[in-house]
């Protein structure tokens, strides 16, 4: 599985299946990557702001850093695909390995 694919899967089980489809791994793999890193700082916001509970105080670390650091563009691809590699462990149910 991909990094594209694990990004729609980490989408929908935060926020859910949306009503119409919507392909977010397009948004991984568009050449302009503004719309993920987007919507990877709006998950990091949603986590932090709904679902509190459900991290420790480590785990609330990373997403407080995350989102000083992309809330003020300054995450690279590499930290952005951290993140993500993060929220995927963290909240879709039986995560695939991570390679």
């Amino acid at each position: 599985m991909d990094i594209a694919m694990r990004f729609e899967d980490t989408v929908i089980s935060i926020w859910g299946r949306p009503e119409f489809p919507i392909w977010f791994a397009g948004y991984y793999n568009s050449p302009n990557q503004k719309t993920f890193k987007s919507i990877l700082l709006s998950l990091c916001i949603y986590e932090k702001n709904y679902n509190k509970s459900k991290y420790d105080d480590e785990s609330l670390q990373i997403l407080n850093e995350y989102e000083t650091l992309a809330g003020s563009n300054d995450s690279s691809h590499t930290e952005d695909v951290k993140f993500l590699k993060f929220l995927y462990k963290k909240n879709v149910p039986h995560p695939r390995e991570w390679e």
